[in-house]
């Protein structure tokens, strides 16, 4: 920074008020970047810009006479108004109405200055780490001050993160009314815990309890929670909640009678799922807030799983889509996220199938973004979450402008009102190996619905995959966010809606097809969710089909 600023600048005032809004810009540059580092071609894109911007500043002076009393009033546009406008780039340039070639529209698009940076993204190591204080029955923040803490945690770290993970249901399942029964609503309590269990004098009392499932060995189980561990006997008449998946390790919330040292059980379900409305008050701010400008056009995110180089299908999929979106207009947002795995396990290297990918992405104009998210087969790693890959050798300053390589999972936030989820996983593979308990379903819900279903009630991407013990609030999903998008390992399209549009989750074909979600800003003083459109494209079909969630 300091070898920039020498080369670039002397030690007059005037050339440091010129510093300023290229430090300005560099800011919003550095809040869409996933590196966070000053690097010379980001420093000279920013000087860019801000050139362009002053160009049109000198153009943009106005001089008008007022009748009444003929005085001149001159009307100047500062460069900091200009910055904090999105839609100032429509002002900047102005197009001649003429026909073009597509090589003459990419060269001019590239030339032109990308809009006010209104999102930013959040790597899964840099996750605040959300902490429930149970004596004061409140939520803060973990300090991350001295730096990121060590990836390889001791037993403490194990401990606390199992516990915060049972905590923060806990807090969630207390605050619902729907499963109490008679005794704990004369108790004043919610659930019952294992201690208080053990010491209960009078057999057979419904009682109810949140606890951890685990299973011993084929048809014996248990449950434990944070004062203790019980025996527990599934009765045959027991009814089991069929909405999602119970895996080794899942909380559940269940109702029986505690005798002769064994908890009988005769209704086994999952945790109430918590609106982000209702969780909202009880979550502190996040530590630094937004950075970025408040937007007022929607954005539209395409996202496209499995990508695999090796397989020609997927590279005619996305050069198709690529296509399709050097033709949407200038003024739209666009975010491509393309999620792996990138090969299929073929003599083919990763950084070979990221060059190739990178050469497709090449034509596209640069207020178009891409977000490139590894796969598990990506990765020798089996800790989650996963880091963000290395870019190839090849990768060009052209490129890093507009193409960022994200961790599994990160987080987007959109206007300072849009939570988006990025992950890229095999959870029905995982989730079906993982079940202790078979919940037949009497409806119609797929497997793939079930397991949706699971994650939001666990509030927990991976309950039973081995995690880094620091890093398991980058898994979390407390509160939820407005959008989930997941990649998965097969099926069709899915999208399953949660209350009334609040939360969604979007899942992707993984056969060359891709989603279209498009995220419109929050309307001013409005308290009711701002609804997502949500499409699915197919690679046997030109037209755009638009699924309805499930409620």
């Amino acid at each position: 920074m300091q070898v920039m600023l020498q080369n670039n600048y002397s030690s007059n005032e005037q050339d440091f008020d010129h510093l300023i809004p290229i430090l300005e810009c560099l800011q919003g540059l550095l809040a869409r970047s996933s590196q966070k580092i000053i690097t010379l071609p980001l420093w000279e894109d920013a000087v860019k810009r801000c050139t362009i911007i002053e160009g049109s500043i000198k153009n943009d002076k106005m001089t008008t006479t007022t009748t009444s009393g003929g005085t001149k009033n001159t009307k100047q546009t500062t460069l900091h108004d200009m910055l904090g406008n999105p839609n100032r780039d429509e002002e900047i340039i102005q197009d001649d109405v003429y026909m073009e070639t597509r090589e003459e529209t990419l060269t001019r698009r590239m030339k032109q200055p990308t809009p006010a940076v209104d999102w930013k993204v959040i790597d899964a190591f840099d996750t605040p780490t959300l902490i429930y204080d149970s004596l004061r029955q409140q939520f803060a923040y973990g300090d991350k001050s001295s730096g990121r803490p060590s990836l390889f945690g001791t037993v403490e770290d194990r401990i606390e993160m199992l516990s915060q993970r049972f905590l923060r249901v806990q807090q969630r399942v207390s605050r619902s009314v729907s499963h109490l029964t008679t005794i704990d609503r004369l108790l004043g309590t919610s659930v019952t815990s294992s201690q208080r269990l053990l010491g209960l004098l009078h057999a057979n009392s419904t009682s109810s309890t949140l606890a951890e499932a685990k299973g011993i060995v084929a048809t014996a189980f248990e449950l434990e929670d944070l004062t203790g561990s019980l025996q527990l006997h599934i009765l045959s008449n027991a009814r089991l909640d069929t909405r999602g998946i119970y895996t080794d390790g899942c909380i559940v919330l269940v109702e029986g009678y505690y005798e002769d040292g064994c908890f009988n059980v005769h209704t086994i379900k999952l945790p109430p799922i918590e609106s982000k409305a209702l969780s909202k008050p009880y979550i502190p701010p996040l530590p630094g807030g937004f950075t970025g400008n408040h937007s007022t056009a929607s954005m539209s995110i395409y996202t496209m799983v499995n990508v695999a180089v090796d397989e020609p299908i997927m590279m005619t999929e996305l050069k198709r889509l690529v296509d399709r979106l050097i033709s949407l207009e200038e003024s739209e947002q666009v975010l491509l996220v393309l999620m792996g795995n990138f090969t299929t396990g073929s003599t083919m290297s990763l950084s070979v199938a990221l060059e190739e990918i990178c050469r497709i992405l090449k034509p596209l104009p640069s207020n178009h973004e891409v977000f490139i998210m590894s796969g598990p087969n990506d990765t020798p790693s089996m800790c989650w979450p996963i880091p963000a890959i290395k870019a190839p050798s090849s990768f060009s300053h052209e490129l890093n402008a507009k193409v960022h390589f994200v961790s599994n999972p990160c987080r987007l936030h959109y206007d300072n009102h849009h939570e988006v989820l990025l992950y890229r996983q095999d959870m029905i593979q995982h989730h079906l190996q993982n079940e202790i308990l078979s919940a037949r379903s009497s409806t119609r819900e797929t497997v793939k619905s079930r397991i949706l279903h699971s994650i939001l009630s666990q509030g927990h991407l991976l309950p039973k995959a081995p995690t880094y013990w620091n890093y398991d609030s980058a898994l979390s999903l407390y509160p939820l966010p407005d959008l989930i998008l997941v990649g998965l390992e097969e099926g069709e399209d899915c999208v399953r809606s949660f209350f009334e549009g609040e939360c969604q989750i979007v899942a992707p074909g993984s056969q060359g097809n891709w989603a279209k979600v498009t995220l419109r800003t929050k309307r001013k003083r409005s308290v009711v969710p701002t609804p997502m459109a949500v499409e699915f494209l197919r690679n046997e079909e030109e037209d755009e089909n638009s699924l309805p969630g499930e409620d």
